[in-house]
């Protein structure tokens, strides 16, 4: 299992695989060096670069490009074709800190590879931009939490001019914030960054995911114990499952496709979707829709009367109907009709199109007071959450505000939305635990934290998504996310299992998608496309 940590959680981490599991920092160096070593051949070749500069600071950061190189070097001499190398410290050699030290110690003497030292901005400059080789950034790591400054500031400038496309990050590009993805200066684009043990949480928040391209995971070769090493140093906030594909392989076909091949349609999971009004009736049926494409039994969408024959036109055949009132919104009263639907379900999907009027939100919360069944609330239902937190319904409810959603709930419980947004794992973590819900922030890369003894054996409350395109930035793709994790809900496993695969089933989808449709992605599509990608999931092709 992959993970997302924080700046905090990779030191913990470093600390106690050398401290707990007496492995020497420099034999975790040489794991780290040895993929990126990869990375940067494999990104050489395909390029064909003529020439490799790694640009090295004096800690490990540094070590990892000087030890990166090392393993070059011991490939040419097996055979291997690698393109002339070149090293350019930061700082003077006699500065660089163990382990990178003694890496450098076999370059100088080993190979006779002789460092350079930055003499200047403009001279660093002539060799990162002139001939366009294949620069590495290994100048800062983690460890950055403040504004550059200095020579270390005009070296970070000077590698935000060269093109990503030819820019390498060792596990993080120089001046990211490790933990928010805030950029402490003119942080580099890099095309490819090698995360180094664990994915970062700035990889994927903040500015961080335009910074970081595309990721490449080395592993520093203590998997079978990670677990538990994570379950023993680190806090709850500071780390998250890594929804990606080896997550979603491992969970979506036992939550999709039942053992049992005797089961019927009422055992396939039901679920009703109560949303829709006048002019959002599209937001309803998208959200049924998914909810049937994601594999359940039976669904049911409840809708104002007057918006029926709207919503009956676009709904598939497969969806049965359900009319309360006769207005084209939700009156208070008409929860009460629902209370068969809802003992009927084995999931509820609540909101998509519901509309915000005081009347609405008053209809929500009466649908939820008393819910006994797994839920889940989006959109214009988010509205009725207030006065209800914290969530004392014995059922499951997870949340899924976007931005602006999470900005109004913010303000109904009288967080700052700025301070939520700076330190987003901490904050997620907090707002779960304090109000009992599963929250689905709809973010660049969706992050999901599950209050705590809702969890599964891993023990990890959070979890963030990898995977992801653009194009799914369009009208309607909450709806469809809302639908998916209705089904999921009908499904056993820990809840963080469920919607955490139901994200990433989302997100994957959406980058199938946007194959099709480069310029944006109808919702539609995307739900219409969850069995195709489905199969590419699980190995079966298109």
């Amino acid at each position: 299992m992959a993970y997302v940590v924080t700046a905090e959680g990779a030191r913990r981490l470093d600390q106690a695989a050398s401290e707990l599991m007496k492995v020497r920092s420099e034999l975790l160096m040489d794991q780290a060096a040895r993929g990126l070593a990869e990375a940067v051949l494999s990104r050489a070749r395909e390029l064909a670069s003529r020439r490799i500069v790694v640009v090295a600071g004096p800690g490990n950061n540094g070590g990892d490009g000087i030890a990166c190189l090392w393993h070059l070097l011991i490939k040419r001499q097996a055979g291997d074709e690698v393109p002339p190398l070149e090293l350019i410290l930061t700082r003077p050699p006699d500065k660089v800190r163990l382990p990178g030290k003694l890496f450098l110690r076999q370059l100088m003497v080993g190979f006779g590879l002789e460092p350079r030292v930055v003499e200047s901005a403009e001279w660093l400059a002539s060799r990162l931009l002139a001939d366009q080789p294949l620069v590495v950034d290994a100048v800062l790591g983690t460890g950055v939490e403040q504004p550059l400054t200095g020579r270390v500031a005009e070296v970070v400038e000077v590698l935000s001019r060269v093109s990503p496309r030819r820019l390498i990050a060792c596990d993080l590009p120089s001046g990211l914030d490790a933990t928010s993805g805030e950029l402490w200066g003119e942080v580099p684009r890099a095309g490819i960054t090698v995360a180094m043990g664990h994915y970062k949480a700035g990889h994927l928040l903040g500015e961080g995911i335009a910074h970081s391209g595309r990721l490449k995971l080395v592993p520093l070769g203590f998997m079978p114990v990670e677990m538990a090493l994570v379950e023993r140093v680190l806090e709850p906030s500071q780390v998250a499952v890594a929804l990606d594909g080896a997550f979603v392989r491992r969970t979506l076909p036992r939550l999709t496709l039942p053992a049992d091949p005797t089961l019927h349609k009422h055992r396939r999971g039901r679920v009703v979707v109560i949303a829709g009004s006048g002019e959002l009736e599209g937001a309803a049926v998208m959200a049924a829709h998914a909810a049937l494409a994601a594999g359940a039994g039976l669904v049911r969408l409840a809708v104002p009367g007057g918006i029926y024959a709207a919503a009956r036109s676009l709904a598939p055949e497969e969806i049965t109907m359900r009319t309360v009132g006769e207005g084209a919104e939700f009156a208070p009263d008409d929860a009460g009709e629902l209370e068969q639907d809802l003992e009927w379900a084995d999931a509820v999907a609540l909101g998509p199109g519901l509309g915000r009027s005081a009347e609405v939100s008053e209809f929500a919360q009466r649908v939820l007071e008393g819910l006994d069944k797994p839920a889940v609330v989006d959109a214009d239902g988010l509205w009725g959450l207030e006065g209800m937190l914290p969530w004392e319904g014995g059922a499951e409810l997870v949340i899924t505000p976007h931005p602006g959603e999470m900005g109004r709930l913010c303000d109904l419980i009288g967080l700052d939305f700025t301070d939520f947004e700076l330190d987003l794992f901490s904050s997620a973590h907090r707002f779960a635990e304090r109000f009992g819900v599963a929250l689905v922030y709809k973010h660049y890369r969706p992050l999901l934290a599950v209050p705590s003894g809702r969890v599964g054996r891993e023990g990890v409350q959070l979890a963030i998504a990898l995977r992801g395109a653009p194009q799914m930035a369009s009208a309607g793709m909450g709806d469809v996310l809302t639908g998916i994790i209705a089904t999921m809900l009908t499904r056993e496993g820990s809840l963080l299992e469920r919607v955490g695969a139901a994200i990433c089933w989302h997100t994957l989808t959406g980058e199938l998608a946007a194959r099709l449709h480069p310029q944006g992605i109808p919702a539609t599509r995307v739900a219409s496309m969850l069995s195709r990608s489905l199969r590419m999931i699980l190995g079966r092709g298109e």
